[in-house]
């Protein structure tokens, strides 16, 4: 099981029930119940507890946290990440850092060993030296703001206070700002209607969360400006659960609005009623009827042939009371 298939399990063993509150009218700043101090994103405190319960009482649980302490032993081994990019692209290199930092976050996380927060520690630092995070190609920037704020947030009590700056800066200087000019302009992935826009939204708006305590400003509007941008994206879904861009890209676009929900339900208490947009809870359903019984996939516009795991599969079971969705 790949790296990041097994943190979207634990992101299932510790999600929350979507909160269907809509944030009151007014004044009121989305970030006014912002919860204070660290881990706020996806995971708390309290849920590392029952996960790691869970694998003392649960075979198969034991099982995946196994596997996930294997991949991070390798990592430790590996070369940091680097600023190479493949054509326009940095992507490989910002995956590669968001699957190291979930990985070796985690396992610190489930075993305490420090070795692997260590580790961890250094791939941000080296990330956060890059001359910039390959704005012109914004999932990149996006990415790479999501595997430095996770790892910012859940390794916080670990990280010196001059890592943590170090950290910060860059979250701040190169992936929130460098997201200012296409919320300011509304152009590009802002309004458009397909996965670019949750990927970029939810990178960037994980990263405003990590560290709105010490930037609130810039984090208010980048949320805010999120909160409006992904109902664009999010009603691709209406009316039944859909997704025109394909199998493939249903995966890329739904489990990173699934991040996005899972942090604004940690970090604020709600997802602000964005999870009851029409056709979202059906999601789950259209992955199981695009899914054949040998795993191929009905690979109409920009897909591959196999279906592939799908772990945001357990949080839209949970959220949304379908057995199913998780069986499947």
């Amino acid at each position: 099981m790949r790296a990041t298939a097994i943190v979207l399990f634990v992101l299932a063993l510790v999600a929350t029930a979507a909160q269907t509150e809509e944030k009151g009218e007014g004044n009121m700043s989305v970030l006014e119940s912002l919860r204070s101090g660290h881990p706020r994103l996806i995971a708390l405190e309290e849920d590392w507890v029952r996960v790691k319960d869970l694998v003392e009482s649960d075979v198969v649980a034991r099982e995946i946290r196994d596997s996930l302490y294997e991949q991070a032993t390798k990592i430790l081994d590996e070369a940091p990440v680097e600023h190479r990019l493949v054509g326009p692209r940095l992507l490989h290199q910002s995956r590669r850092c968001l699957q190291r930092v979930y990985t070796l976050a985690t396992v610190y996380k489930l075993t305490g060993e420090e070795r692997f927060a260590e580790r961890a520690r250094k791939e941000m630092l080296v990330a956060a030296g890059f001359p910039d995070w390959n704005p012109s190609h914004f999932l990149d920037t996006a990415e790479m703001t999501h595997a430095l704020a996770i790892g910012y947030d859940w390794l916080y009590d670990l990280l010196s206070a001059e890592d943590r700056a170090t950290i910060r800066e860059a979250i701040v200087e190169k992936g929130l700002k460098a997201a200012l000019p296409f919320y300011k302009e509304q152009r590009w992935w802002v309004v458009s209607h397909h996965n670019w826009n949750q990927v970029c939204n939810g990178g960037i708006t994980i990263g405003a969360l990590a560290v709105a305590d010490e930037e609130p400003e810039l984090a208010e509007y980048i949320v805010a400006e999120a909160l409006t941008s992904i109902r664009r994206a999010m009603a691709s879904y209406a009316p039944d659960g859909g997704w025109a861009e394909g199998p493939g890209y249903w995966h890329y676009a739904t489990s990173y609005n699934v991040y996005f929900l899972a942090a604004l339900e940690t970090a604020l208490g709600s997802d602000q009623g964005l999870s009851q947009m029409p056709g979202f809870d059906g999601a789950g359903l259209f992955r199981i009827h695009f899914t054949g019984p040998f795993g191929r996939t009905f690979n109409y516009a920009d897909a591959g042939d196999r279906a592939g795991s799908a772990p945001e599969m357990f949080w839209l079971a949970r959220t949304f009371d379908e057995p199913i969705f998780a069986w499947h």
